[in-house]
């Protein structure tokens, strides 16, 4: 109730926060993504992301995997590449496996068809919520 109040006072920020403002006000839920996530979703949201910002992002990202790349090298060079693969969070084989099992399992986060799960939200669009994991997807 107090969103769109508290977004109001926000400085700083530039364009990071007039999407979100917007979304919260229209719809009366907002995700937790940066503006510029929200064309993911919205099909006309990537119109009024803050892309200086996407921009800045990316080129930031770019030269952080360059680098991670070339020590990636090194130690494979080294001889120590072995020691890079290690597991991870990354939910899509257990996903998958649930789905073939019947595992009836709960994911904390999925994207799915918004099939009822947000009602005041357009029923086409795909909402990112928990689920239980079955041989129905």
């Amino acid at each position: 109730k107090k969103g769109p109040a508290y977004l109001s006072q926000l400085k700083g920020f530039g364009n990071d926060v007039d999407l979100i403002r917007y979304i919260l006000e229209r719809f009366g839920y907002i995700a937790y993504t940066p503006d510029s996530h929200y064309g993911e979703y919205i099909g006309w949201a990537w119109e009024k992301a803050n892309l200086e910002g996407v921009r800045l992002f990316y080129t930031g990202y770019k030269l952080y995997t360059i680098k991670a790349g070339d020590r990636l090298v090194k130690r494979i060079k080294r001889g120590s590449g072995a020691n890079l693969v290690k597991p991870d969070n990354e939910r899509a084989i257990p996903i998958i496996e649930g789905i073939l099992t019947d595992s009836g399992h709960e994911e904390v986060s999925v994207n799915l068809p918004n099939d009822g799960v947000i009602t005041n939200i357009p029923q086409d669009l795909v909402v990112e919520c928990p689920a239980i994991v079955n041989k129905h997807g």
